[in-house]
């Protein structure tokens, strides 16, 4: 329950914020995975959806993500989609499918895994290099609960 104008009050200051004019909002919002169409959706292949820009600003977690073998999905792939062509002024979500400022991506599921070895083998390595660890003579993931 909010608070009324006049109680000055620590959980009304913390809101005023929202009535602002004039403050900037950016569509910065998480697109989850249960967004991504059924129809584009490959077998051993991983999806989610990149930042593209940043207050209206090119986005390099997208350039990081192309670095990495993730890679854009072209509308003509989801079948349930409604052509909006005509009326799409971004000319980036004419070819791809998009959700707000987010650009939804595609790589093998292979890729992943290899990422995810080479990143486990590095912290092991920095674990046994470390002088703040005592791992020099054993195994940092004797104790995991995470081995396969």
């Amino acid at each position: 329950m909010r608070k009324s104008r006049n109680n000055e009050s620590r959980e009304y200051e913390s809101r005023d914020h929202e009535e602002t004019e004039g403050r900037s909002f950016y569509n910065n919002d998480y697109v989850g995975i249960l967004e991504i169409p059924k129809s584009v959706i490959k077998e051993n292949h991983d999806y989610y959806y990149e930042r593209r820009s940043l207050k209206g600003q090119i986005d390099s977690a997208l350039e990081i993500a192309y670095s990495k073998q993730w890679r854009p999905i072209e509308v003509s792939r989801d079948t349930s989609r409604f052509d909006m062509g005509l009326y799409e002024s971004d000319d980036i979500a004419k070819k791809y499918i998009c959700k707000g400022d987010t650009i939804l991506l595609e790589r093998p599921s292979e890729i992943g895994h290899y990422e995810k070895r080479a990143l486990e083998d590095l912290s092991i390595k920095r674990a046994k290099d470390s002088n703040a660890y005592k791992f020099k003579d054993t195994d940092p993931t004797a104790n995991s609960l995470d081995k396969n």
